[in-house]
C-alpha cells in the first residue's frame, strides 16, 4: 500500500512498474467497470466501454508484464479510474546470485513443523513501550511517498535485525471483496512491522508510513477499516482467498522474511517457507523504499560475541504464538501437541459440524467458537474440546501441513496434505490429487499414512527399480508406510502412472 496522503495531491497520476495480480470481470466491484488488483496492493477500475484498455490489461495480466497506468484519482482511499495503460519492457535490474544473508546451509537444516508463517520468527520481546518507540525512531525515514508498503516493511525489519539485533514480525491486513465493494476501497492488502513488549508480549505495530508512534493492533487496524469491523487472525492465505464474503478483512502474522503476499500464498499452497534475507530482493526493496538510494545497505555482520538473535536455532520451536487483535492473548507457550489446551483466537475444525471456526472463549473443556464456514457460518456456539481438531502441531512423526499418502482399505493410495489433528490423534486429510482436490477426509490413523521420504532396507524414496513380481517393469518408490512397506509408482507397462501400496523390498531388484 502506498502512503495514502499523496492521493490528495494529484488528480491524475502516472505510476510505472506495477503488475496485475488479479483481474475481475465487469460489475464484480463497480457497475460498468472491470477491476484489477495490482501487486502493490492498489485497486483500479477500467470502463467496460473502453475495450482497447481492457485488452491491454488482460494481455499484461496473462503475460505478467509490468504496466504504467495513467489514473484519475476519485478521492482518498477510493479506487482510481484508469485513463491509459502502457505495457513496460521489463529489463532485469539485478542479475547477481541469490545470496542468503544467513549461512546458506542453514535453511536446509531447519526442521519445519507447520505451515504457520510465524514459525521460527523468534520475535524479540522488548522491555517497554519506550523501547518500541526508540526502535521505531531509528527506522529509516527517507522513504519515497510512492514506495510500496512491503518494501518499506522489509527494509525496516532488515535494518532492525542488522543494526539493533531485534527480530520483528510482520502483520498483514487483507481487505476482502465485501469490504472493497461496500467502501469502494483502494487497496487489497497492507503490511507493517510489529513488535512484542513485556511483560505479556503485547503487540504494537510500527508503521512509520502512517504514524510516528507504536500503535496497538486494534488502533492500527481501525486506521484502514472504516467500520471498525473485527479482522479474524488466520494462518493460511486461502482463509482470506476463499472466504471473501464472510468478513471485511483478515490478519496474518508472519516472520520478517515474508516479503510479498505471493510468498504467503506459496507457503499455504505449496509448503514453501521463507527464512533469511536475499540480497537481490533487498536491492529491489531499497531502490523502491527510499527517495534516494546510494546503493548501500547495512551488512549482517556477526561474530561469536555479536550473534544474530535466534541464529543457533534449527530444531523445532514451540508452537508459534497466535495473537488476537489486541495481541495479549497467547496459546500455551510450551505446547505443540494435538491434545493441547486451545488458545483464544486459534482456528479449529469442528468434527461434528464439519466447519472451521475461531475460538472466542474457554470454560474448562468447553469452548465458545465463532464459525467461519459451514451451516453455522457466522454463529457463536459452544463446543466440547473432543469435537475440535487443531490446525497446527504434530502427533507422532506427522505434522499439520505435511504431505502424506493415505492408504485406503481398498488399496488406493492418494496424495494428501495433513489439514488437522483431532484430540484422539486422528488426522484430517485434504486430498491433493486432481479428482478429489481440496476434499477433506476425517479419522485417519497413523498406520494408514505413508511418508514421502526416508529409506527401508536400502531402498529409498526416489529410487527406481525393477519389480520382479510384475513383469520386471520399472517402478519408483514414492513413499514409505508405517509398517515398512512401500508405495510405488509404475513407470511403464499397462499400469503406467498408477500408484500401488503394500510392496516389500523382496519385490524389487
Amino acid at each position: 500500500m502506498r502512503v495514502l496522503f499523496i492521493t490528495l495531491l494529484m488528480s491524475v497520476s502516472l505510476w510505472a512498474n506495477q503488475k496485475v495480480v488479479q483481474l475481475f470481470g465487469e460489475d464484480e466491484f463497480k457497475a460498468g467497470f472491470v477491476t484489477a488488483f495490482l501487486d502493490d496492493g492498489e485497486i483500479v477500475h477500467i470502463k467496460n466501454s473502453n475495450q482497447a484498455l481492457i485488452e491491454k490489461i488482460e494481455l499484461a495480466f496473462k503475460q505478467s508484464q509490468p504496466i504504467a497506468l495513467e489514473k484519475k484519482n476519485t478521492g482518498e482511499d477510493k479506487a482510481s479510474l484508469v485513463e491509459d495503460i502502457q505495457i513496460v519492457l521489463e529489463i532485469p535490474t539485478f542479475l547477481n546470485r541469490d545470496k542468503e544473508m544467513y549461512d546458506p546451509n542453514r535453511f536446509s537444516r531447519i526442521q519445519w513443523m507447520t505451515q504457520d508463517p510465524l514459525e521460527y520468527s523468534g520475535i524479540t520481546e522488548l522491555s517497554s513501550y519506550e523501547s518500541a518507540q526508540n526502535l521505531m525512531n531509528k527506522f529509516n525515514g527517507n522513504t519515497d511517498d510512492k514506495s510500496q508498503c512491503y518494501n518499506r516493511a522489509h527494509m525496516w525489519t532488515y535494518e532492525s535485525l542488522a543494526r539493533e539485533r531485534v527480530n520483528l514480525g510482520k502483520v498483514w491486513i487483507f481487505f476482502t471483496r465485501k469490504y472493497i465493494r461496500e467502501f469502494n476501497y483502494k487497496w487489497w492488502f497492507h503490511v507493517s512491522p510489529y513488535t512484542e513488549v513485556a511483560p505479556n508480549r503485547f503487540k504494537y505495530v510500527l508503521d512509520r508510513g502512517f504514524t510516528m508512534i507504536p500503535y496497538t493492533m486494534d488502533n492500527w487496524k481501525n486506521m484502514f477499516i472504516k467500520n471498525h469491523a473485527e479482522c479474524p487472525v488466520v494462518t493460511e492465505y486461502t482463509a482470506y482467498e476463499n472466504f471473501q464474503n464472510n468478513q471485511y478483512c483478515y490478519l496474518i502474522y508472519s516472520s520478517q522474511y515474508y516479503w510479498q503476499p505471493w510468498q504467503l500464498e506459496k507457503l499455504t499452497k505449496e509448503g514453501i517457507h521463507r527464512y533469511g534475507y536475499k540480497e537481490n530482493e533487498l536491492k529491489i526493496t531499497y531502490r523502491d523504499a527510499l527517495s534516494r538510494w546510494n546503493g548501500r545497505m547495512p551488512r549482517m555482520v556477526t561474530s561469536p560475541n555479536n550473534p544474530l538473535p535466534g541464529s543457533g536455532t534449527t530444531t523445532p520451536p514451540t508452537r508459534p504464538t497466535r495473537p488476537g487483535n489486541g495481541g495479549s492473548t497467547q496459546p500455551d507457550p510450551n505446547s505443540n501437541a494435538h491434545n493441547r489446551t486451545l488458545a483464544i483466537g486459534e482456528y479449529i475444525y469442528d468434527l461434528n459440524l464439519k466447519a472451521r471456526g475461531i475460538v472466542l472463549n474457554r470454560s474448562n473443556d468447553v469452548y465458545t467458537v465463532k464459525y467461519t464456514s459451514g451451516s453455522q457460518n457466522g454463529r457463536e456456539l459452544r463446543a466440547a474440546r473432543a469435537s475440535l481438531a487443531v490446525l497446527s502441531g504434530c502427533f507422532l512423526d506427522v505434522c499439520v501441513g505435511n504431505n502424506v499418502y493415505s492408504v485406503a482399505y481398498n488399496g488406493q493410495a492418494i496424495l494428501s496434505r495433513v489439514h488437522g489433528i483431532s484430540l484422539r490423534g486422528e488426522y484430517i486429510l485434504e486430498y491433493r490429487d486432481y479428482q478429489n482436490r481440496h476434499t477433506l477426509s476425517l479419522d485417519w490413523q497413523r498406520a494408514n499414512l505413508a511418508i514421502p521420504s526416508g529409506c527401508v532396507n536400502g531402498f529409498c524414496v526416489g529410487h527406481v527399480m525393477r519389480n520382479r513380481h510384475y513383469d520386471n517393469v520399472r517402478v519408483e518408490v514414492i513413499a514409505i508406510q508405517q509398517n515398512g512397506k512401500f508405495i510405488i509408482k509404475f513407470l511403464e507397462g499397462s499400469y503406467r502412472g498408477s500408484l500401488s501400496p503394500n510392496w516389500t523390498a523382496s519385490h524389487f531388484r
